[in-house]
């Protein structure tokens, strides 16, 4: 339920853009909702081995592993506080931009593996890493710098999940499929003109906002992906 209460922040916020709608009621509002979504997704993916606790499928959550886990988030905070910032000030001083992006993506990249060393989830990982990079003094080059690579990882992320989909499943049972799709927008757009209308919209904007919100999102698929392996929810 959790996951699929999340809406795809990708699609909604490019038709909003494209039509000149952010600074509007209906802009603002879905944007409001979206980035909580998004921060909401991250616990949700650090809560999953709780949700797998006493599933035959699942290690039993111990102490030590939970120490280990929140001293290795401690000390990437840490590191990000104080060697992170220092790096890129030296950096900064040599003037060569490449540098500065390339360490930025190992950054990124060295956090994930070390979460995923000590156990816990690697997309928690990454999104530490980008929290991090977001709070350092260059963020605004960090972010022109990357900008670039993020719409060619967003349509890696979505070819992979394409690439995924099984059509048979489609084929073999397409009234179960279309009717749950059917009824997933349908409970969502409801819930959210509700909230849009008692956040005080028009009529034909909270309808905007459930039409653009109603769809799941990227990081279901991330969640539904990462409680597979613990037998939450079977493939």
């Amino acid at each position: 339920g959790f996951a699929l209460a999340l809406s795809c922040t990708v699609f909604a916020l490019q038709n909003l853009e494209e039509r000149g709608e952010l600074n509007a009621g209906q802009g603002r509002l879905s944007f409001s909702i979206l980035l909580f979504q998004d921060l909401a997704a991250m616990p949700l993916i650090a809560l999953i081995p709780i949700f797998a606790y006493g599933m035959s499928a699942a290690d039993d959550l111990s102490l030590v592993g939970a120490v280990r886990g929140l001293a290795g988030i401690a000390l990437i905070i840490v590191v990000g506080r104080y060697v992170i910032d220092r790096l890129f000030r030296l950096l900064a001083k040599t003037g060569v931009r490449e540098a500065m992006t390339a360490s930025a993506l190992l950054i990124v990249v060295s956090i994930t593996l070390l979460m995923n060393a000590i156990g816990m989830s690697a997309t928690l990982g990454a999104f530490i890493a980008g929290v991090l990079l977001a709070n350092s003094p260059y963020r605004h080059q960090l972010r022109s710098d990357i900008e670039p690579f993020e719409t060619i990882l967003l349509g890696v992320f979505f070819t992979a999940i394409g690439m995924s989909i099984n059509p048979q499943i489609l084929v073999s049972d397409p009234d179960t499929i279309f009717g749950a799709v059917a009824g997933l927008l349908l409970v969502k757009g409801i819930v959210l003109y509700a909230v849009a209308r008692a956040q005080g919209l028009h009529d034909r904007a909270a309808r905007r906002v459930a039409v653009l919100l109603a769809a799941g999102g990227e990081f279901t698929f991330v969640i539904f992906t990462e409680v597979q392996p613990f037998g939450i929810l079977t493939r």
